[in-house]
Formats: structure tokens, sequence, C-alpha cells
């Protein structure tokens, strides 16, 4: 579904808006939430379980960083969640690149290779590692950032 669809302008939008003010105010991120999951996967719905993980990782990660603010362990709970996020990115944009890259050297080390890679997905890790980052010095609303972050990955910039 794409944003200048007549099923994303004309059902899908107008649903979660009228969603999204009927629920009360405190179920409404959760209402975003599900439906850009929904969105996302209407479009690409194997992926749907990597950014499920991808936003529990973050989420995770954010509520240790909340824990440890200040402290020595903040930076260091910082940089593993940063490292996952780049091991998602590296692994989604640049394995099929490396995999393509040794078939043509003289000893291939693999026959065929093709890895497909989810639209969006460089904006996934990004995303989620410059929140975690900006929270260690920022006092952030555990449960309303999180669910705010998936909502920039469907609509990226």
């Amino acid at each position: 579904m794409l944003f200048s669809s007549i099923p994303f302008l004309y059902y899908f939008l107008p649903l979660v808006l009228a969603a999204y003010f009927v629920t009360p105010a405190r179920f409404r991120n959760g209402v975003l939430l599900f439906s850009s999951l929904f969105f996302y996967a209407w479009g690409e719905p194997k992926y749907v379980l990597l950014m499920a993980v991808s936003i529990l990782c973050g989420y995770g990660f954010g509520l240790l960083l909340e824990r440890y603010r200040g402290g020595r362990a903040a930076k260091y709970i910082c940089g593993i969640s940063v490292g996952i996020s780049l091991c998602f990115l590296l692994y989604f944009k640049y394995a099929d690149f490396f995999c393509r890259t040794s078939m043509r050297l003289p000893a291939r080390t693999f026959r065929s290779c093709i890895l497909l890679c989810p639209s969006g997905s460089a904006s996934i890790p990004s995303r989620s590692s410059a929140i975690l980052w900006t929270c260690i010095g920022e006092n952030p609303h555990k449960k309303t950032w999180f669910i705010s972050r998936p909502i920039s990955r469907c609509f990226p910039s």
C-alpha cells in the first residue's frame, strides 16, 4: 500500500485517524503502533517480526538506560544498543553486496546469493540508535517514546 494509493487515502488513513481520536489518550500511541505495523505488513509481511524484534530491543535498552541514567552503565548500554542496531544495518544493507562481490572472486565462497532487504531497513537501526543516544541526557517518557519510534519507520524522512 502506497501513501498515494486509494486504499490508503480512503480506507486506512480515515480508519486510523478515527480510531486514534476515539481511543482514550493513554492508548493512542498503541493504536498508532499497531496501525503502523499493519501498514508495514501490508507491503512486506515477512519482515514484521524483524521490526517487532527491533522495537522490543529498543524498548528494552531504553528501560535499562532509564534505570542506570547518569551512571557508567548507561554508556555501556547505549553502546551495546548501537552495536546491535548497526548489526541490523550492516546485514540488511551490505550483506548482499559482500555476497555478490565474493562471488566474483576466483575462489568463490558462495554458489548463489540473493538476500532480500526490507524497504526502509536502513532507517530502523539509525533512528533507534539516535533515540537511545538522546535518552542518555534527557528525561524520556518510557511509555511514549518507544511507541512513537515505529511510526517514524513507516513514514521515513
